[in-house]
C-alpha cells in the first residue's frame, strides 16, 4: 500500500488541475455565475446587468445563471458586481452538455443547447 501512495497522490493532482482547467471561464461569451442564493432575485439580475453582461437564462440552482458578454473582462466584472462563482457553463455540465452549435458565441441568446 505504501508503494501506491505516490501514485494515488499524483493521480489526485492530475485529476484536481483538470477539473479546475475545465471549469475556468472565458473572459468573454458564455458564462454560469453563481450569487449568493439567499439573496433577492432582483437583486442578482441588477448585479448581473451592472457587469454589462446580457441574461441568457436561469440555472437549475437558485442563484444560478447564464450570462454572456462580448467584451473581455466578464469574470473579474461578475466578481466585483458579487458574484461568488464564475464558471465554464459546459466544464460545469460535465458530460452532459451538448452544443447544436460548437462556434463561439456571436452575440444574441448564446450557443445552442440541448
Amino acid at each position: 500500500m505504501r508503494d501506491l501512495f505516490p501514485t494515488i497522490l499524483v493521480t489526485a493532482f492530475v485529476l484536481m488541475c483538470i477539473i479546475v482547467m475545465s471549469l475556468r471561464p472565458a473572459s468573454d461569451g458564455v458564462v454560469l455565475v453563481l450569487f449568493n442564493p439567499l439573496e433577492d432575485q432582483r437583486d442578482q439580475v441588477a448585479a448581473i446587468m451592472n457587469a454589462n453582461a446580457l441574461f441568457v437564462g436561469a440555472g437549475r440552482m437558485p442563484g444560478s445563471y447564464l450570462v454572456a458578454s462580448d467584451q473581455g473582462g466578464l469574470p473579474d466584472r461578475l466578481h466585483a458586481a458579487g458574484a461568488w462563482f464564475v464558471l465554464n457553463p459546459f466544464g460545469a455540465a460535465g458530460c452532459s452538455a451538448e452544443t447544436i452549435d460548437p462556434g463561439r458565441w456571436k452575440g444574441g441568446l448564446g450557443r445552442n443547447l440541448e
